[in-house]
């Protein structure tokens, strides 16, 4: 089958590695070590500007994470620069934004990060931009179930949606709504890519139960260091 989405995606690399795991596994057992959120403020409530974006393109977006700059990049075009702050490897709930990256987010347009307490060491940075620039927090774009983090009476929801191909459309086309709203001219570029987008989505959510599928359901147990994968429960 052919990859359906862009070889160099960060969603299609985490999904293909996580079913090569599955394929690879005729028993699992799960397990998973705590990946506590370490923040005392949510920016995701702070309530941003909503002007529309009157500067010189393209428009300057920050991202946090490469889940959402893929998302950025691929709905937002030529329209769009993205400065993505965290590479591979790098774990976003200990990452410490040093003075290039505080300069990325001052001087952003527009800052997509992902919210539900995923960037924990953000928070404040993060707020205090929502307060005086357009921020887009991913979380709040959802509306289906989100499961609990590692320790399910702490209240927090588990901040790694990208693994659920379903929820994850859902903050492309929050996305694609935000570019839209900040930058009306081209509102139908934007929505036309968020369609192709979704659509590929759609494409791998079917892919991955079709692969999962193949796995006999009392042996669909993961092995693994890390809550990241809850979503495939």
């Amino acid at each position: 089958m052919k990859p359906l989405a862009p070889s160099n995606s960060t969603l299609w690399q985490v999904y293909r590695g996580a079913l090569f795991v599955g394929l690879c596994s005729a028993t699992w057992l799960l397990f998973s070590t705590g990946c506590r959120p370490h923040a005392s403020s949510t920016p995701s409530q702070i309530s941003s500007p909503r002007e529309p974006f009157a500067g010189e393109y393209p428009i300057q977006a920050t991202v946090t994470i490469g889940m959402l700059g893929d998302l950025v990049r691929q709905i937002g075009g030529e329209h769009v620069r993205v400065t993505q702050l965290m590479g591979a490897g790098v774990d976003p709930h200990l990452y410490k934004p040093l003075r290039d990256a505080v300069l990325a987010i001052r001087s952003a347009d527009i800052v997509f990060y992902n919210g539900l307490l995923l960037e924990g060491k953000m928070s404040d940075l993060l707020a205090q931009q929502g307060r005086t620039h357009r921020t887009f927090a991913a979380g709040d774009t959802l509306i289906g179930e989100i499961v609990n983090g590692d320790d399910p009476h702490s209240g927090h929801p588990d901040p790694h949606v990208w693994m659920n191909v379903s929820l994850w459309s859902q903050v492309a086309e929050g996305v694609g709504k935000e570019l839209s709203e900040f930058d009306p001219p081209h509102a139908e570029d934007y929505a036309r890519a968020t369609e192709q987008l979704r659509n590929q989505l759609a494409e791998l959510h079917a892919y991955g139960q079709q692969i999962v599928g193949c796995i006999p359901a009392a042996q669909r147990v993961l092995v693994t260091s890390h809550d990241a994968f809850r979503y495939f429960g």
